[in-house]
């Protein structure tokens, strides 16, 4: 019987699987038969030989790949993710420092230090998205903009916001270790006593940078600029703080004294401004320097601007709208206006004529209202002299005699355009004064050559003429006028004007004092200098000249008035130039005011003002018409 089951009579009764699966009806089968008395039963189904294959396949590919990428993070990619780890680990944080500290001449402080919050964030590896949402709602910011912006920043430092309110300044330093990728920070600020009166002076920072842009806060930034202190923060993984170190210390900026002074400058910046709006002027410069030393006392143009917008957490179209206004001006009149002179030159073409022995200082010339050129063309004056000397010709401002001085008339042999020329160069004229300030221009002493070169066409004698007279192409600036003015007081040295007295460190220590700098002295003789310095006080006594109401202050002074032609009808640049006291003159003012109507001495109402106010003695009153109607030419 056995040998019937084991043999192959049997095996054709056997049933032949396609596969090696189990049948699922065997499974419900044996589940029956193995587990009748169990309430709640486990049904299994087969799994099929490829969704295992599958499965193991998938399950041996992660393991792979788990490993060359382990492999590839902990060989290949070593250096690099260790270097950023690194970089994770370690903050670098700035500790502020303060810029210099700036003072008038008096150690009134005109140049302040302020703060303002900013918040940073520290983009790298540790910055969570939590963090970014917490900071949009505290600043009250959009999340997906501030989310943007931190997109963009690979990594380092990004500037999140600045004129952080104080209240949100207060919550965000509350928060200050849950916010571990973002600092807030005291920003420093520049802030002035008085933003329009000092601006051409002072300058301005930037407010990015906090480095100088203009005046002596960009003159002297390397003495001002601060220097910050480094701070080591070590944090963990999670960006919290382990350890500080202080790396480098800071080190605060070095304050200047200037020469200026404070009361002088608000005075002079206010008379400029009253005269220049009250009589529909465009604009003005004013200068008082002590000859003796080239300190400068006062620097004023007009219009000005306010140094204390560039602090100001404006926005570019609030920016844009305020210096664009026609009150705000950038442009320093006083160092940079380049103008003709008008008959301010006179002094200096006179002392060239008394060392060419053109003249001598009791010669008299008849001047009539006008001389006749060889083309038939005429060269007026402003009114009729008659018989002129140097003092006279000076006081009443004679254009007539001065035409003889500079180009010669008939048989009266003149100076001719190269010795002018080189006697105004001895003056200071057609180059830098050297003054402790940016953006000086150097103005114009024209000669043939220039000419030619400018348009081609030669040299007439109306060209040395209208030089003579301080008209046509010679320019210069105020201050050029300033120190030129000084050398005929001080003995003919030329000084280098001086706007710094002295430097400190940050304990008001000198490090730095600026001494009285020569620059060179004219070639010429006292006798030469003491004769025009007569003739210019003869401008301010003579009951013809046309600074007669400055004798009326409580010192003995010298002056010398201008008319400048701009080429519009009836529309002038008014000059004048002043030193006092006569005998030991101590300072010299001098005034330019732009585009005046009608010849108005506008500039002699600002010196007289200006002047009284300086030697602070009640003087004579006079109203303002009988002051403007005194300039001559």
């Amino acid at each position: 019987m056995l040998g019937f089951f084991q043999s192959r009579g049997y095996q054709k009764f056997k049933i032949r699987r396609r596969s090696k699966d189990i049948d699922t009806e065997e499974i419900f089968l044996d589940v029956l038969e193995h587990k009748k008395d169990k309430g709640a039963y486990t049904m299994e189904t087969a799994l099929s030989q490829r969704i295992f294959q599958l499965t193991f396949g998938l399950f041996l590919g992660l393991i792979v790949f788990f490993f060359f990428y382990s492999f590839n993070l902990q060989v290949f990619s070593y250096d690099d993710y260790s270097a950023k780890a690194e970089e994770n680990k370690y903050l670098s944080k700035q500790i502020n420092a303060q810029r210099g500290i700036i003072y008038d001449r008096s150690m009134n402080q005109l140049a302040f230090n302020s703060q303002q919050f900013e918040l940073i964030c520290y983009v790298d590896g540790t910055l969570r998205e939590k963090e970014i949402r917490e900071v949009a709602r505290i600043l009250e910011i959009p999340f997906y903009e501030l989310m943007e912006n931190i997109r963009q920043k690979e990594s380092g430092r990004l500037l999140i916001a600045r004129g952080i309110e104080k209240e949100k300044a207060i919550i965000l330093k509350t928060k200050e270790k849950e916010l571990s990728s973002f600092e807030l920070i005291t920003k420093n600020t520049r802030e002035y006593l008085d933003g329009n009166n000092f601006s051409h002076i002072l300058g301005y920072v930037s407010g990015d940078t906090f480095n100088g842009e203009a005046g002596i806060e960009r003159q002297y930034n390397e003495y001002l600029k601060e220097d910050p202190g480094v701070l080591y923060i070590e944090r963990d993984a999670l960006g919290r703080k382990i350890e500080e170190e202080i790396i480098e210390i800071a080190k605060s900026g070095n304050n200047l004294v200037l020469n200026i002074d404070f009361d002088l400058q608000k005075k002079v910046s206010e008379y400029l401004d009253e005269v220049v709006k009250g009589y529909n002027a465009s604009g003005g410069a004013v200068i008082a320097m002590n000859p003796q030393n080239g300190e400068i006392l006062s620097l004023a143009s007009n219009p000005s601007f306010d140094s204390n917008i560039f602090s100001k957490n404006l926005t570019t179209a609030q920016f844009n709208q305020i210096i664009s206004s026609p009150n705000v001006s950038f442009y320093n009149r006083a160092i940079a206006g380049e103008y003709s002179f008008a008959s301010t030159i006179k002094p200096m073409i006179g002392v060239a004529a008394l060392e060419e022995n053109i003249i001598t200082p009791n010669k008299s010339i008849y001047c009539d209202e006008k001389i006749e050129l060889s083309d038939g063309t005429f060269k007026s004056d402003w009114k009729f002299h008659g018989w002129t000397d140097l003092k006279k010709a000076i006081a009443e401002s004679s254009n007539v005699f001065f035409y003889h001085l500079g180009g010669g008339y008939k048989n009266f042999i003149g100076l001719g355009i190269e010795k002018i020329e080189k006697y105004l160069q001895y003056f200071g004229l057609g180059n830098l004064s050297q003054i402790d300030l940016p953006g000086e221009r150097p103005g114009l002493i024209p000669n043939p050559t220039w000419k030619r070169q400018l348009n081609g066409l030669p040299w007439y004698p109306g060209d040395t003429y209208n030089v003579s007279i301080g008209q046509g192409y010679i320019k210069g600036t105020p201050l050029q006028l300033t120190v030129a003015i000084g050398a005929i007081t001080n003995g003919g040295k030329i000084v280098k004007p001086q706007v710094v007295k002295s430097i400190l460190d940050e304990n008001n220590n000198i490090v730095e004092s600026f001494d009285t700098e020569i620059v060179s002295e004219v070639s010429v003789s006292f006798n030469s200098l003491n004769e025009i310095k007569k003739s210019m006080k003869e401008t301010v006594t003579s009951s013809l000249g046309t600074a007669r109401s400055l004798q009326y202050l409580p010192v003995d002074s010298g002056a010398k008035t201008g008319t400048a032609e701009t080429g519009k009808y009836k529309v002038y640049h008014n000059w004048i130039t002043v030193f006092a006291p006569y005998d030991e003159p101590e300072i010299v003012l001098t005034v330019v005011i732009e585009n005046v109507p009608n010849n108005m001495g506008l500039a002699n109402l600002v010196a007289r003002e200006v002047l009284g106010y300086y030697f602070g003695e009640k003087q004579r009153a006079q109203e303002d018409e009988e002051i403007i109607n005194e300039a001559g030419n």
